[in-house]
């Protein structure tokens, strides 16, 4: 009798554990400002200007977040730039709001700066640790239009193509009468 009632709930348990989606978590080792630039050779200090959707990245969804340089203190940064990162801290993306002052280490990723949780650190601790910087490159911003190329989507089309193609050229076919 007992077993008639424990049988649907592990039916429903293990239903939840072969269908449930991937777990993110981030646990970040605290780290020195100079040590943050072995991982992340390009380092600014800079506001967060803005914040808008930047599609489907490795561990979902991405943001690109726009910054107003103050100082660079390593690599070359325009005035104005935007990192990606994931959209949210769970999976080690930037957690700041419009208006936070941050040290940004970062990587180029094929023209693209991206960031995470455990490449920014205060301003101030940078500032102090590694000096005051020097002004951003002038004349320009490192700017993307907030699109980022959809492999999925392309794959998706080809397959759909070659389905066609592959029905037109059966209804093509000459049949034996």
């Amino acid at each position: 009798m007992a077993m008639k009632r424990l049988l649907p709930l592990l039916v429903l348990f293990s239903g939840l554990i072969a269908f449930a989606g991937p777990a993110y978590g981030c646990s970040c080792m605290a780290a020195e400002p100079e040590q943050m630039l072995e991982f992340g050779p390009t380092a600014f200090v800079g506001t967060m200007t803005g914040v808008a959707p930047a599609g489907q990245g490795p561990v979902g969804a991405q943001h690109l977040l726009t910054f107003e340089v103050e100082a660079v203190l390593a690599g070359e940064v325009p005035a104005e730039v935007q990192i990606l990162t994931a959209d949210n801290s769970a999976a080690c993306g930037i957690d700041a709001t419009l208006g936070t002052r941050l040290a940004v280490f970062a990587v180029d990723e094929g023209g693209q700066l991206s960031s995470s949780l455990c490449s920014v650190t205060d301003a101030d601790v940078a500032l102090k640790a590694l000096g005051p910087g020097t002004p951003p490159t002038p004349g320009g911003s490192a700017t993307s239009d907030g699109s980022s190329f959809d492999w999925q989507a392309v794959g998706l089309g080809v397959g759909g193509l070659a389905v066609l193609g592959t029905a037109w050229l059966l209804s093509r076919r000459r049949r034996p009468i």
